[in-house]
């Protein structure tokens, strides 16, 4: 099979084409500017500003680390009675587990801990000490115990909470219900 040649086409058609259809604009589209959509927008002002509010939530200025450290920690659950309170204040549950947080910093206590309160679940652990010290040798105060507050009010299957009685570490411990 042979390809036959393009048909010839006279001058005069050829004018008479161009003059029906007027004059040719030619259009040069980039690759890049066929396929790349605009970005969407974004509320940068908003993201900053939630931005802002996250690192403010876990910056504690020392006033408030020694106001916090001041009181001792008490959390009770809405599962949780007067008289079991009770027996956790006084140091009447048998303790399951303990985990120490001297030495470490605000944000490694934070992640052990989490880890610590993950494993005790899994291992049907009830009641457990976790051991964040008085905070007396740090520039700002108990800063692990208020680490160790705000960690347990956050955890959804914490009971209830309480600075140990003296016997059990005093103002340097904390006494943990968990389900």
């Amino acid at each position: 099979m042979s390809k036959k040649p393009p048909p010839t086409i006279a001058p005069e058609d050829s004018e008479l084409f161009r003059e029906a259809i007027g004059p040719v604009i030619v259009h040069r589209h980039t690759e890049s500017r066929l396929q790349k959509a605009k970005p969407k927008p974004r509320a940068r002002m908003f993201e900053r500003d939630e931005h802002e509010a996250l690192l403010q939530s876990r910056r504690m200025n020392d006033a408030e680390a020694l106001l916090l450290g001041s009181e001792p920690l008490l959390f009770q659950g809405p599962k949780v009675d007067a008289r079991l309170m009770r027996k956790l204040k006084s140091g009447g549950i048998r303790i399951d587990g303990e985990f120490d947080l001297h030495g470490m910093t605000a944000m490694d206590a934070e992640r052990w801990l989490k880890q610590f309160l993950s494993e005790a679940y899994k291992e049907g652990l009830h009641c457990i000490r976790i051991i964040h010290g008085k905070g007396s040798r740090s520039e700002a105060g108990p800063v692990l115990m208020n680490v160790v507050d705000k960690v347990l009010r956050h955890q959804g299957r914490v009971l209830a909470f309480c600075t140990a009685p003296q016997n059990q570490g005093g103002a340097g411990a904390a006494l943990v219900l968990i389900e």
